[in-house]
């Protein structure tokens, strides 16, 4: 064959396969147009607003087509959504009615309204918003009409109404031209349903209206399989343990595969679901004594220079999906025939151990897949880790010093889902504390973990903490994160904070990192009975006043931000006795029943004050009896002492 005419052939050989990818759509355009992607807030806010659904004009016809379920527009209860009527104008005479009452046998006329449909303005609403007319319907509910032939129309009296007044959507997503609106049927009542949308140009055709079926969902904390041939010390399991927790709850969150569109970074897909974890395998491999000849106090970022030692361990573990097909696999990855993932390279998790007066304590984790402990690359980043964070150590101690420069500073909540700050501390959730107290050196402490700086991080959707006197300059401590951020202006320096490795805090403060550490101590400031400022009245008598006090402290306890240890879902004061007072003050003993959250009823920390169990309709509360010192200052009651005895006026 000559080589021209073989050109020839192949030209239009890849002609033709360019037109069919062309037509079936195939390439990164088709793959870009089903992809799930979530609904912007200013999409969402479209259709929870007054433009599209709700507004004020009644009916709005487009509310209707959430009243029935169906899969297809053709499957519309046409009763449901035509019930009060088109919203189109409709006249109907007094022969209709009394043709409507013939039809059906009555002696007189109902004593409630008459609604009519007539054929040509229910195919323009179902034209306009489903692209069909009546009779490409299934005729779904129609029968419950009374219809008229000689009106061509749809009769039916009632004087109750099925019409929605309000339509919110908790969220949205869009693939290719359709788009799904989720929200929970307050209206009706039966639970979770998604709206979907067809996008024509500037319209939206209504396409089905289905309910959510219950998804499977991960086990949020699942106690784990240990290997029976472990044998470490108790500490290096339990930072074993720990640190697979936090790896499985993080695949529960995500699918590991994530994209950048509009400056915003998207997850691909959705995360598997997952049911327990594993260590199938924990081994000390290596001790460092010294590091390249310099001794192991160099390294400290703390003043107690007591390191003996750095014990190596290598952890293997796996965690196990009930949904293998949703598992994007990347790098080293591995995921076996039943299951169990390896969500990260083989035989290259290693955690980190500092050896004090015999005991390890927990650093930190590297991932080091091209070396080993003892290698000259291995040694070099561990040096390179240990001095970053005694650098990043130094440097956020000094921000902190600086804010108690006047001896006191200020922390405060934010539930917002925004990295913005505020543009002044809001009130209601701050505490300024620092006067007579060692708050520096304990916040020090807290401060003493393993800090490496994050040169790339997205900022958690969820609350945080601050602290600081002013916005302009503060730390940010996002909650359930190892993020921490120093504010100041347009600046922002960001590090990723393990658990604290001093001795110093309280275990629950050692455990957690560092922003969870801070929720700790913030959630004794938000309970303090100190907070209350309840301004007196003329005339009311000692007890008027403590009950007033007591209601002021419990709508303070309803309040507490969700993440509080404290957190309760309802409060009663159930008994006040041994009421005393004297000069301006006043002494009493109380008992309060508190409902906590199911799931924190029985590692509550009030379970640890004294506390019993309610009887009879107090059952499953817990009651608490304390003793409290109130006192009027300037026309305002405080409450300057609480505890469970010991008090005096």
């Amino acid at each position: 064959m000559p080589v021209a005419q073989r050109g020839k052939i192949i030209f239009m050989c890849l002609l033709i396969l360019l037109l069919i990818c062309v037509a079936s759509g195939c390439g990164p355009q088709a793959e870009q147009n089903d992809a799930i992607v979530p609904l912007t807030a200013e999409e969402l806010a479209y259709f929870n607003g007054d433009y599209f659904f709700n507004g004020e004009a009644y009916p709005n016809i487009r509310n209707q087509f959430l009243i029935s379920l169906y899969a297809a527009p053709q499957d519309i209860d046409l009763f449901g959504l035509f019930y009060v009527g088109s919203g189109l104008p409709e006249e109907i005479t007094a022969a209709e009615i009394a043709a409507v009452i013939a039809a059906n046998g009555w002696g007189e006329q109902p004593d409630c309204h008459c609604t009519k449909n007539s054929r040509p303005n229910m195919d323009a609403v179902l034209g306009e918003h489903m692209g069909l007319n009546l009779a490409e319907t299934n005729g779904v509910g129609l029968e419950k009409f009374t219809y008229l032939e000689e009106y061509d129309a749809y009769y039916v009296f009632h004087g109750d109404t099925n019409y929605r007044l309000t339509i919110t959507f908790s969220r949205g997503e869009r693939q290719g031209d359709l788009i799904r609106l989720y929200y929970s049927d307050d209206f009706m009542a039966d639970g979770d349903k998604v709206l979907t949308l067809r996008q024509q140009g500037n319209s939206y055709l209504f396409a089905a209206n289905q309910m959510v079926e219950p998804a499977l969902t991960s086990v949020a904390d699942p106690e784990g399989v240990v290997a029976a041939d472990i044998d470490v010390p108790e500490a290096v399991l339990m930072a074993a343990k720990n640190y697979v927790r936090q790896n499985y709850q993080y695949w529960c969150g995500s699918s590991g595969v994530y994209t950048t569109a509009d400056g915003e970074e998207w997850m691909v897909g959705e995360p598997a679901v997952y049911d327990n974890w594993r260590i199938e395998g924990l081994e000390r491999v290596y001790t460092y004594t010294d590091l390249n000849g310099s001794p192991l106090s160099d390294f400290q970022q703390s003043d107690d220079k007591g390191w003996q030692a750095l014990d190596i361990y290598r952890l293997h573990y796996r965690i196990h999906t009930l949904t293998p097909d949703r598992v994007m696999l990347a790098g080293g990855m591995d995921l076996d025939e039943k299951g169990w993932l390896l969500p990260t390279y083989p035989n290259s998790t290693y955690l980190y151990f500092a050896v004090t007066a015999g005991e390890p304590q927990y650093l930190f984790k590297m991932m080091e897949n091209d070396c080993f402990p003892g290698d000259e690359l291995f040694t070099s980043d561990l040096i390179n880790r240990l001095n970053a964070a005694k650098e990043a150590h130094t440097e956020a101690l000094a921000h902190l010093r600086d804010l108690y420069a006047d001896g006191a500073t200020t922390i405060w909540y934010m539930a917002a889902d925004t990295s913005r700050l505020p543009a002044a501390i809001p009130k209601e959730s701050a505490y300024v504390r620092g006067e007579g107290e060692p708050n520096e050196e304990r916040y020090a402490i807290l401060f003493n973990c393993i800090w490496a700086t994050a040169e790339n991080f997205t900022y958690p959707k969820g609350a945080y903490l601050c602290l600081g006197d002013s916005p302009a300059a503060c730390f940010q401590f996002f909650l359930g994160s190892d993020l921490v951020l120093w504010r100041e202006g347009e600046n922002i320096t960001a590090w990723r904070v393990g658990e604290n490795i001093t001795t110093s805090p309280a275990p629950s403060a050692r455990s957690v990192p560092l922003p969870n550490a801070m929720m700790l101590d913030f959630s004794g400031y938000e309970i303090d009975p100190a907070n209350v400022a309840l301004p007196a009245k003329t005339g009311e008598t000692t007890t008027d006043s403590v009950e007033r006090f007591l209601a002021a402290y419990g709508k303070q306890l309803l309040n507490l931000a969700p993440e509080n240890i404290y957190f309760l879902t309802d409060f009663q004061i159930t008994d006040i006795t041994k009421i005393e007072s004297k000069d301006n003050r006043i002494l009493f003993w109380f008992e309060m029943a508190m409902r906590l959250p199911e799931s924190q009823y029985e590692a509550s920390y009030w379970q640890a004050s004294s506390s019993s169990e309610g009887q009879g309709d107090l059952e499953g509360w817990l009651i608490i009896s304390r003793e409290m010192v109130i006192e009027q200052t300037g026309g305002v009651w405080y409450c300057v002492d609480s505890g469970t005895g010991g008090a005096s006026l």
